[in-house]
């Protein structure tokens, strides 16, 4: 059973959006037992793509990727109008997908080297006491250190957002994670609790890195020595010969 002309023509024609073309796609009819298939790749990346089963029966099954939530999708069609909806739809898909891809690729790049800092975090932990919960008074003057490092940390964000708006949530943000370092001191472990810690650092030298290489080592300086003897102060991209001028740690 093969696609007639009049179909084949509208399925062709709403290929053709303006961002789109019909020439920019192959499109190839097949066989299958008594089915008429046709397949809708494009040409530049073959991983846009459509497949379109038309049953002897009347039932019409399509498979597309991308799929609006899943890389690839299926869903069944009534009619041509619903077959030529499926593929405006896919279309507008396929162009989100293309703008994102840029995007996608940095915040992979982004994702790599974080889990990547995450294995030098592991490694640097491992040369401390790790299973150790920590003590009242050590937990008592992490917390005074966490405030003040709160508070020159908040400094140095209003010297680097002259945007209001951002600069309170920068600062709301910031207060809710010391907050949560805080409580975290007396459930964590040191290991588990240094992780939490530095990635946070992390974290804010991506939002904020400005900042952060403003204040140079000072978010170490507030660790205690046994575990900043460790510590690979390079992968949070700090300059440790600044720490001197903000020595959180120091009374």
């Amino acid at each position: 059973m093969a696609l007639n002309t009049a179909t084949k023509i509208k399925f062709q024609q709403t290929l053709d959006t303006g961002v789109f073309s019909s020439e920019d796609f192959e499109f190839l009819e097949s066989q299958s037992y008594d089915d008429a298939v046709i397949s809708i790749i494009y040409r530049f990346n073959k991983k846009y793509k459509m497949s379109i089963t038309i049953g002897s029966n009347g039932v019409i099954e399509i498979e597309q990727s991308p799929g609006s939530i899943l890389d690839k999708e299926n869903h069944s069609k009534k009619d041509t109008w619903g077959v030529i909806t499926s593929i405006k739809n896919w279309l507008d898909l396929m162009e989100t997908d293309m703008n994102l891809s840029p995007s996608n690729r940095i915040l992979e790049e982004k994702h790599k080297i974080f889990e990547e800092t995450l294995k030098r975090i592991e490694s640097s932990v491992d040369k401390i006491d790790k299973d150790v919960l920590f003590t009242s008074s050590e937990s008592k003057e992490l917390a005074i250190r966490l405030t003040k490092l709160e508070e020159t940390f908040k400094v140095k964000l209003e010297e680097e957002h002259q945007d209001k708006n951002k600069l309170n949530q920068e600062i709301a943000n910031l207060s809710k994670e010391i907050e949560l370092l805080k409580n975290q001191l007396d459930s964590f472990t040191k290991g588990n609790w240094v992780k939490a810690f530095t990635t946070k650092v992390y974290t804010w030298s991506r939002r904020n890195p400005n900042t952060v290489k403003a204040l140079g080592g000072a978010a170490l300086e507030m660790l205690p020595a046994d575990i900043k003897e460790h510590f690979p102060v390079e992968i949070l991209h700090l300059e440790e010969g600044t720490s001197s001028d903000h020595n959180i740690g120091s009374e």
